[in-house]
């Protein structure tokens, strides 16, 4: 059987190439928050920093790497993905791509409005990112656009026509000068109470 890199198979296809659940991003967004902390094996937490380091890797030279079979790293790889520990996507730079602005909004909505108002603007092509915060914003999205005018007239038409949403605050990304999506993991469990 040939060795399939990660790279050749979409992030929710099986190693044979058949379709798994949903596809990864905004719908992972939906997912209710966790309320208590997967345990992670050493293993996985060695997989998890070798697919940081290069998802793209063939699963083989990462089995060979951590000293287990390929069928064991694809097998914790798929149930990484499954549970929602991990996802497989490419990452684009916006304002390499031709979007002239790349915008973070803090909002303040209606309380009782607050997860339609998250929910519509998950929904819109323009976004990124959308989060529910403490303190003194209810949201912070993130949204890239291709020009001023497209960006005004998101403020002006598309966010000030839906229901709930009371101020809004933008500031414009000038430059990139770090984004990850590889956060650094807890390397052991934490002692049992």
């Amino acid at each position: 059987m040939s060795q399939t890199p990660a790279r050749a198979r979409g992030p929710r296809q099986t190693a044979g190439g058949k379709p798994r659940r949903a596809a990864p991003g905004r719908a992972a967004a939906s997912r209710a928050p966790a309320v208590e902390r997967t345990r992670l094996t050493d293993l996985d937490r060695r997989l998890i920093a070798e697919l940081q380091r290069d998802a793209r890797e063939p699963m083989s030279q990462i089995a060979q790497r951590l000293q287990v079979a390929e069928s064991t790293v694809r097998h914790r790889v798929n149930r990484l993905v499954d549970d929602g520990l991990i996802e497989f996507m490419a990452v684009t730079d916006p304002l390499r791509l031709g979007y002239q602005e790349m915008v973070f909004m803090t909002l303040r909505v209606e309380l009782d409005r607050l997860r339609d108002v998250a929910e519509r603007l998950r929904a819109l092509p323009h976004t990124f990112f959308v989060g529910i915060c403490t303190g003194g914003v209810d949201l912070l999205v993130g949204a890239a656009f291709r020009s001023k005018q497209a960006l005004l007239e998101f403020v002006t038409g598309e966010l000030a026509s839906i229901p709930g949403v009371l101020a809004a605050n933008t500031s414009n990304i000038l430059e990139v000068v770090k984004r990850t999506s590889a956060f650094g993991l807890i390397l052991e469990d934490p002692p049992s109470a």
